[in-house]
């Protein structure tokens, strides 16, 4: 909802303990990033080591 957008829009911390908020991880889902063709790093990492 809008207030929870503008109390992370307005926190002076920095982006990688935003990243931590309930807030965050509710407006980006696993499906949202697949949407917009990114790949979870889990997922990133297990392709990493597939390599080796």
């Amino acid at each position: 909802d809008y207030k929870n957008a503008m109390k992370i829009a307005q926190s002076r911390k920095k982006y990688w303990r935003l990243s931590n908020t309930h807030e965050v991880h509710r407006a980006l889902t696993t499906k949202q990033l697949y949407k917009w063709g990114l790949i979870p790093l889990a997922q990133l990492a297990e392709l990493a080591y597939a390599r080796y």
